[in-house]
């Protein structure tokens, strides 16, 4: 939903004190603020600057913490505020998707990390429990390999 000067359904009566009214489109095609450039296609964000602009943000950039407002249907080349046309209210799963598989590939990274580390670890409780010279020496070569250290 996108606070509006244009909605294109306008329910309930605005009350005397008008000012304490916003005007609000839940769907279809509407002029948002937007900060910085708009290609087509990018999904306009809360700017999170608390003062009702969006920003444009391609699939591959989207993360957990945007919140969704729509999706550009132009381009602007111009990094200042502009109101672009924007559709709301329509599915967000593709970038829920995109968000999903960032997150999946940051735990299969992870999970080599984790395994890089495990492997070390056996490697230095191997060289710790070793007594053997020649054991040692090709310990401290895969440390030297692995961990760049200087021995």
């Amino acid at each position: 939903m996108v606070i509006t000067d244009r909605p294109a359904v306008l329910g309930n009566q605005i009350g005397e004190d008008s000012d304490l009214y916003e005007k609000v489109s839940f769907v279809g095609q509407v002029g948002v603020r937007v900060r910085g450039v708009v290609r087509s296609g990018d999904w306009i964000v809360a700017s999170g600057l608390e003062d009702g602009t969006g920003l444009a943000v391609s699939l591959e950039g989207i993360a957990l913490e945007h919140r969704i407002v729509g999706r550009a249907w132009e381009n602007h080349p111009d990094p200042g505020i502009k109101r672009v046309n924007t559709v709301v209210g329509l599915d967000h799963s593709e970038a829920k998707d995109a968000v999903i598989k960032g997150i999946q590939m940051q735990l299969l990274q992870l999970q080599q990390q984790m395994d890089e580390l495990k492997n070390l670890v056996r490697v230095q409780v191997k060289l710790i429990l070793t007594s053997d010279p020649k054991e040692l020496h090709e310990t401290r070569k895969y440390l030297k390999r692995n961990l760049r250290l200087q021995m």
